[in-house]
């Protein structure tokens, strides 16, 4: 009787050290760095602009941080419809939108080309400045 408890005892502990090694490596199965490539962040407005000297600087820190690079992109005009349509059109996880608060508040209430409403389409990521202006990212 006494060699069937310890054989037991060591194939739950088995099975036990097995279970816990596969629950241990399950988020790393699921988790995945963000970003895995070049990260494209457009800018509603012209080069040269506040929201563009911040967006640069933004992009040089977030690659360093992330270990990939930001790759900033102009889309200025028609107030900031283009951005706005280049960034939802993209279809991309690796795109963010560097947006002044006209895009998010004021668009979709006095243009008709809007092409979405903001809270259905995208998600804030951090408010970057003490005006109005947010970083965006395409909600999925």
């Amino acid at each position: 009787m006494y060699a069937i408890v310890p054989s037991a005892l060591r194939v739950f502990l088995l099975a036990l050290t097995a279970a816990l090694a596969l629950v241990a490596s399950i988020p790393n199965a699921f988790a995945q760095s963000w970003p895995q490539r070049t990260v494209k962040l457009i800018i509603p407005l012209p080069p040269g602009t506040g929201t563009d000297i911040a967006g640069r600087l933004l992009a040089e820190r977030l690659a360093g941080l992330w270990g990939q690079p930001v790759v900033v992109e102009n889309k200025q005009g028609g107030d900031g419809i283009p951005a706005v349509t280049a960034f939802l059109s993209a279809h991309d996880t690796h795109i963010l939108l560097l947006s002044f608060a006209g895009i998010i508040t004021i668009n979709p209430l006095t243009h008709e080309r809007c092409l979405t409403s903001p809270q259905q389409t995208w998600f804030p990521l951090s408010n970057y400045r003490i005006t109005f202006s947010a970083l965006l990212h395409p909600r999925r």
